[in-house]
């Protein structure tokens, strides 16, 4: 869905620091807070991460919000009571024995995989737009699931850089069929308008449901 997530091409956030950005993690409880988001959920923690309150959102560095959001989820399963995490934070605090760690090698394996591997996408049945055809991205806002169009390419025109693949976009119904995804390139100049830099590339990834044809729809 559009939301507080959703700030790329606004205005008034401030600028973009990139110093050490190269970095996965920062401290070593970000990646076992990642790592144990995605053994818990089972299922993408999108929709959850997204659908947090706006203020927990914007005030969470990046891997609390995981943690946040599987946190709601296992709390709508049923798995844990609301409020558990919090009541075994404050004993935590007060000086509470904790836990030891235990390791079984298989999860460990599994998270390591899940970690380190890039998954591909299948390759798509048909693919309705070729590499280097001009598209344009289709207007509009998405009313439930969760959006992964950009607001500041839509209604632009780009052209088809590469076929990437194929997807079951999150924002369709469960069980719809997979799209087509393309990677699209847009000039800087007809996103923001010249300015004093020069012009640029950026490019998108996009499910085919995204775009419409730009020369002859």
């Amino acid at each position: 869905m559009d939301g507080v997530h959703d700030l790329g091409g606004l205005e008034g956030f401030g600028p973009v620091r990139v110093a050490g950005s190269d970095r996965v993690a920062t401290e070593a409880w970000e990646l076992r807070a990642h790592a144990l988001a995605l053994q818990a959920a089972g299922e993408s923690l999108r929709p959850w991460i997204e659908g947090l309150p706006p203020a927990a959102y914007l005030g969470s560095p990046y891997f609390a919000r995981w943690l946040l959001a599987v946190e709601e989820l296992l709390v709508r399963r049923g798995a844990i009571a609301s409020g558990d995490v919090a009541r075994c934070r404050d004993q935590i605090a007060a000086g509470a024995h904790v836990v030891p760690r235990s390791e079984s090698d298989g999860l460990v394996a599994l998270m390591d995989d899940l970690m380190s591997t890039a998954q591909r996408l299948p390759a798509p049945v048909e693919a309705r737009f070729a590499v280097g055809e001009r598209v344009l991205v289709r207007q509009g806002r998405a009313s439930t699931g969760v959006n992964r169009c950009p607001r500041y390419v839509r209604g632009t025109v780009g052209q088809i850089e590469r076929i990437c693949g194929a997807e079951h976009p999150l924002d369709r119904p469960r069980g719809a069929p997979a799209e087509t995804v393309y990677t699209v390139a847009f000039r800087s100049t007809d996103l923001w308008g010249v300015g004093e830099e020069p012009e640029f590339s950026v490019r998108v990834d996009l499910t085919e449901h995204y775009l419409t044809g730009a020369d002859h729809d």
